[in-house]
């Protein structure tokens, strides 16, 4: 909560900030505290508990700038907890790696060496004969010559790398057998995913295209138009109001 005196100065000093300069503490809570209520209000609209939301606030990015720092230990290590406190099946992560300020890449990095960690501990961790993956992918390959020909690298169980259900179209049906997650490359208002590059199509209802559309008009202080936008076919959000 902020007093009057304290919001006139803050309101005084985003009118007279000088066009790159670096934002002061409280304005960067401020916008911090903007975006966790914009994507906590999309959550409302998709019915997804508040509690089920957790905000990493890593280090990179607090710069109060719009140039970030280089990732560090500190961003790896605060992903790395995350996953070992929710265990994922499924990690998505923004898949279009040339935003404008970089971010997006930044964090495909911090959680790719994320995962590298947390899956090395799950094969550590892993018992020498691991059961044999019985999805309908694997029992459909079990006995072909593409699935004998699939070696594991070395110090790695023949039994985990050599599931075809990580593979799509049976990927959703995948469950790991030492529970390392699925990493899906998601794409919005940068660069969408051509159709003849996606390798699944997921259809959604009229009812839940809407509330999809609802849940990103949630996200008020993104709306603006991307500073490089590609040629792209044109979508529904671009009929809204």
């Amino acid at each position: 909560e902020f007093r009057t005196d304290a919001l006139r100065q803050l309101q005084s000093y985003i009118v007279s900030k000088p066009r790159g300069a670096l934002d002061m503490h409280v304005l960067q809570q401020v916008k911090a505290h903007i975006r966790v209520t914009e994507a906590t209000s999309a959550l409302s609209v998709l019915g997804v508990p508040r509690d089920h939301a957790k905000f990493l606030d890593l280090p990179f990015y607090r710069t109060g700038t719009v140039e970030k720092m280089p990732h560090g230990e500190a961003d790896v290590a605060a992903v790395l907890a995350l996953l070992k406190e929710r265990r994922p099946q499924h990690v998505f992560v923004a898949g279009d790696l040339a935003d404008p300020h970089g971010t997006h890449r930044v964090c495909y990095n911090i959680i790719s060496e994320a995962l590298q960690r947390y899956n090395a501990d799950l094969l550590a961790q892993a018992p020498e004969q691991l059961p044999v993956c019985s999805c309908p992918a694997c029992e459909r390959h079990r006995l072909s010559k593409a699935a004998d020909a699939r070696g594991a690298p070395p110090g790695v169980p023949p039994s985990v790398d050599r599931c075809f259900g990580a593979m799509a179209p049976d990927r959703l049906l995948h469950t790991d057998p030492v529970g390392r997650p699925l990493v899906w490359l998601y794409r919005g208002a940068w660069k969408e995913w051509d159709l003849e590059i996606a390798d699944v199509i997921l259809p959604l209802s009229k009812g839940a295209l809407s509330r999809k559309i609802d849940a990103i008009f949630c996200h008020e202080s993104q709306k603006d138009r991307a500073l490089f936008p590609r040629y792209r076919r044109p979508r529904v959000l671009d009929a809204q109001p």
